[in-house]
């Protein structure tokens, strides 16, 4: 057990994460979707009692970049933003229907990638996955706030 000690597992993550993607980025193209559609499950889950600061914290983004997902929904008509009746300064995010169409595809989407990388996994082995999984994540928000983003971004052929 003591050669695991020297494996950079970031760099076996971000291969990972960049196949993972790539591949839920398929699956939603055959609906005519984006990766971009996936944050309104977030929005739709909270129906209405969600701002686009509580959307950045859940997806760990930054301003900028929940500003544009933000954007790129609502200018889709996908996700509207409602003024806070209780705070003015607020603005809660709304999923519109044309946006809550598109969830069971989102969602089809999602277990399809899924279904394909755990496809060689048992189901106990699944199981100590997700355990694995959010206990890294529990702690990576432990962490000290890095001073780098992991980015995916489209690349040329």
């Amino acid at each position: 057990m003591n050669e695991n000690k020297d494996i950079v597992y970031g760099g076996l993550l971000a291969r990972i994460s960049e196949a993972y993607l790539g591949e839920m980025t398929r699956q939603l193209s055959v609906h005519g979707l984006e990766r971009f559609h996936v944050p309104l499950l977030t929005v739709c889950e909270n129906c209405g009692k969600l701002t686009q600061k509580e959307l950045g914290k859940r997806l760990r983004k930054d301003k900028v970049s929940v500003l544009r997902i933000v954007d790129y929904l609502s200018e889709r008509g996908l996700v509207e933003r409602k003024q806070n009746p209780d705070d003015r300064r607020e603005q809660y995010l709304v999923s519109t229907a044309k946006g809550k169409a598109l969830i069971p595809p989102i969602r089809e989407a999602i277990r399809q990638t899924n279904d394909l990388f755990l496809k060689d996994f048992s189901e106990e082995e699944v199981q100590v996955f997700h355990k694995m999984v959010l206990k890294m994540m529990d702690l990576s928000a432990s962490l000290p706030k890095s001073k780098y983003r992991f980015r995916i971004e489209k690349k040329e052929d």
